[in-house]
């Protein structure tokens, strides 16, 4: 472990979480130590390329898990999903009938992918099929553990998979609100929701964790090998931590996958999680570092003290009952990225058959730069442009900074260093944050009921203590209502619920039983909402510029940033930063246009 790193880890080997972290970076240090000629800049890259053809190789070894709710296959649909799914023997010849049928390349991942939606959704619709295998007579859910427990679950298409841990996991939620309606609201009353959970490709992550420890044992032997004197052999020494480091991330996340048959302990998987998300320096009472740092629990309980219905103003709901499409937003989104120069180098925004919201996908390896649109995309025009502002000034932006200011090493332009999930999203909230500010005079700070649910955990609580927590909070910070109150406004009741219900179950990622009472936290990078205005906070408090220009640049994380410097492999005299062109150019163009009285198409199409 080298200086900085232990300046960086004094709870080694955890890393600190970035709200801590951020404070012990030497931010006015970030100058290079090492200067590279261009041949040795060549040679460090050529270094570099058979490393990242390696890592690149296994971390495209996919290893899943597959999580189902049993009680769900106890119903009478349920049984009959599961009858055509785990049991039926024929069941992968059915899909590749159905593909033919469709004219689909069974082949194709996508298109089988489409095949095995059809398919499913035909069977949610008719379940009256003809299955080879057992039959199911009368099962309780020690039967469904069993049987699921038994099924090769390789035989069954990975869609399909997922498909049944959706639908049983809809089933678990639908069926957790009738009964805490029941229950009127009584936690003593309510059991637990009860899944299981099982790994998938046992040798495909056999596979990928003996070749991650292989390939960082090689790192290793080649990092010592350099006598670290030369300018171009310092540089490959950090190069060989960068990897390092990334690879220590990659066997971490593993870990659950490889302990899920055999059981993994909470304790465990906090320990994971520690080792991921990183830690506080003060122990907690359960004998480990804290999950949630003192630091960071005051900031969370400032804002929960804070809260208020966040109210939108009467300009907000105004702009906002213009109706936006698809196709108007492409438009919006190419002004966006011309406004950046973005499209120049090959950034464009497509319409596709999708779902979800709007996305950002960066691939430099397959030359893919592209602002995603769902085609059934209809919202308001006030809540979308902030939005535009967020993948566009934030995430593209990030990701062309990345091309132009981060050296060149492939395990930057095409992966990133290993925690850098806090710099991304926190770029591009903040984006949000200030274009709606500066629009319409709207906060839209982080919620704190992760936090709270999390603490609640913290204290032993299980899924249903931490979900009443969470949804007694949103009952009163939203509606000014106690939970008995809310109840009794079914509208209003399933919109928090739903809320509170997901949130909850987040905490407890996808391997701890949800009747867990340890008091270890499995997940807590929901966490990351409010730690990263932490973060932005103090880099945009800044005097230098360089410091927030950190924010702006996707791939590197705070453990990263001098390791780069040093070896002058992060120009920030190159990083763009956002010149707020949603707020400042894009908006009054439209908002002039609408206030003369032309319609919303008309007033796109003239910017």
């Amino acid at each position: 472990m080298d200086n900085m790193e232990q300046e960086l880890t004094p709870a080694y080997p955890y890393p600190l979480r970035s709200s801590e972290i951020i404070n012990r970076i030497n931010l006015s240090s970030l100058t290079p130590e090492v200067t590279l000629s261009d041949g040795e800049r060549k040679g460090l890259f050529d270094f570099e390329q058979p490393l990242f053809e390696q890592l690149k190789a296994l971390k495209d070894i996919s290893v899943s898990g597959h999580v189902i709710y049993p009680a769900a296959f106890t119903t009478e649909k349920g049984k009959s999903l599961f009858q055509a799914t785990y049991l039926d023997t024929g069941l992968e010849q059915k899909i590749k009938d159905k593909a033919q049928s469709l004219g689909l390349n069974w082949d194709d991942e996508k298109e089988q992918r489409v095949a095995c939606e059809q398919f499913f959704d035909e069977l949610e619709k008719d379940i009256e099929t003809v299955s080879e295998g057992p039959r199911l007579g009368e099962v309780d859910e020690e039967n469904i553990k069993l049987l699921s427990s038994e099924a090769d679950l390789t035989k069954i298409p990975e869609r399909i998979r997922e498909r049944l841990g959706i639908w049983s996991a809809k089933w678990a939620k639908k069926e957790f609100k009738r009964r805490f309606l029941e229950a009127a609201g009584k936690l003593e009353d309510l059991p637990n929701p009860a899944r299981i959970s099982r790994a998938v490709e046992l040798e495909d992550f056999k596979k990928k964790e003996e070749g991650l420890r292989r390939l960082k044992k090689d790192i290793k032997g080649i990092k010592s090998s350099k006598e670290a004197g030369l300018p171009l052999e310092k540089a490959e020494v950090e190069v060989c931590n960068l990897y390092i480091r990334y690879i220590n991330v990659l066997i971490a996340s593993l870990y659950p996958y490889k302990k899920i048959e055999s059981g993994i302990t909470p304790r465990s998987m906090e320990r994971i999680d520690h080792f991921l998300s990183g830690v506080g320096l003060q122990f907690g009472e359960n004998g480990l570092l804290q999950t949630i740092p003192e630091h960071l629990a005051n900031y969370a309980k400032k804002r929960l003290a804070e809260m208020s219905e966040i109210s939108e103003t009467a300009e907000y709901q105004k702009y906002n009952s213009f109706r936006l499409n698809a196709p108007q937003v492409k438009i919006l989104a190419e002004k966006i990225l011309d406004g950046y120069g973005l499209k120049k180098k090959g950034w464009e925004a497509v319409v596709l058959e999708r779902q979800g919201g709007l996305a950002v996908e960066f691939d430099s390896e397959k030359n893919t730069r592209e602002v995603k649109i769902p085609r059934s995309f209809k919202s308001g025009l006030a809540r979308t442009l902030p939005l535009l502002a967020h993948e566009i000034e934030g995430h593209v932006l990030r990701y062309a900074n990345k091309e132009d200011a981060a050296g060149g090493l492939r395990i930057i332009q095409e992966l990133s260093t290993g925690r850098g999930s806090i710099l991304s999203e926190g770029a591009a909230m903040w984006m949000e944050d200030a274009t709606k500010k500066e629009m319409f005079g709207m906060a839209d700070p982080a919620l704190p009921y992760y936090w709270l649910a999390s603490s609640i955990k913290a204290k032993g609580g299980s899924f249903k203590d931490c979900f009443y927590a969470s949804l007694q909070e949103r009952a009163k910070v939203v509606h000014n209502m106690t939970v008995e109150e809310l109840m009794k406004d079914r509208e209003k009741f399933d919109k928090e619920f739903s809320k509170a219900y997901s949130s909850t179950l987040r905490i407890f990622g996808r391997f701890t039983d949800l009747d867990d009472t340890s008091g270890y936290i499995a997940i807590s990078d929901p966490l990351d909402y409010l730690e990263q205005e932490l973060v932005v906070e103090f880099l945009m408090s800044q005097n230098s510029g360089d410091f927030q220009k950190l924010l702006f640049v996707a791939g590197i994380d705070l453990y990263s940033v001098e390791s780069l410097a040093k070896i002058n492999l992060l120009d920030l005299k190159n990083v763009k930063q956002p010149l707020m062109f949603v707020a400042r150019d894009l908006w009054p163009k439209i908002k002039s246009r609408l206030d003369e009285g032309q319609n919303l198409e008309t007033a796109i199409a003239s910017i």
